[in-house]
């Protein structure tokens, strides 16, 4: 299972997904978490998460456990910019989000992993994956040509080129699109 969380937010040379993203995707992909803060037993202070889909009655172990790292912020001038509360939240909303990424499998999406298809997984359609964002119209209509030409039926050749159903072809991926091509190639001359 992979949870999709769009970058949302801007940081000095990076964008990122915050707290509140992170969270809606969980919720929207039907799961549910809590978080916890305890001391690990290296003494340092970490975030844990456990992870339930909607509906189940109980939640699985807790895991994911992030460390509450703050670092003294200074400005150019060697001043101090954050407060130490302001610090310590910031460290804090950093390792719930973080814990949250790797409880359920989060991946905010990016230029690469745009490219390359972000799995989220849907309990409320029963197990189908949709990808984000798909291939080109030109490309499903390719597929459906190819399928149409060579008898094959386009879902069974999907499933089996890439293990799993898709909703339509348009949620490919292009990897996936070139491994449904290369299964038609081969069926078509082998």
């Amino acid at each position: 299972m992979y949870i999709n969380a769009t970058k949302n937010k801007q940081g000095n040379k990076y964008r990122y997904s915050d707290l509140l993203t992170v969270v809606q995707a969980v919720d929207e992909a039907g799961y549910e978490f809590q978080q916890t803060v305890e001391q690990n037993s290296d003494g340092a202070w970490c975030v844990k998460t456990r992870t339930r889909a909607k509906g189940d009655d109980k939640y699985g172990d807790w895991t994911a456990s992030i460390p509450i790292i703050t670092t003294e912020t200074l400005s150019r001038e060697g001043k101090r910019t954050l407060s130490n509360a302001q610090e310590f939240g910031s460290a804090l909303t950093y390792a719930r989000r973080y814990s949250l990424y790797v409880a359920c499998n989060v991946i905010p999406d990016d230029d690469d992993g745009a490219s390359a298809g972000i799995q989220t997984y849907h309990p409320k359609t029963n197990g189908v994956m949709r990808r984000s964002p798909g291939i080109s119209q030109e490309d499903v209509d390719n597929l459906k040509r190819l399928s149409r030409e060579h008898g094959y039926d386009l879902r069974e050749t999907v499933r089996q080129a890439i293990g799993h159903d898709i909703e339509s072809p348009d949620m490919l991926t292009s990897r996936e699109y070139a491994q449904v091509i290369k299964l038609m190639q081969g069926n078509h001359n082998g």
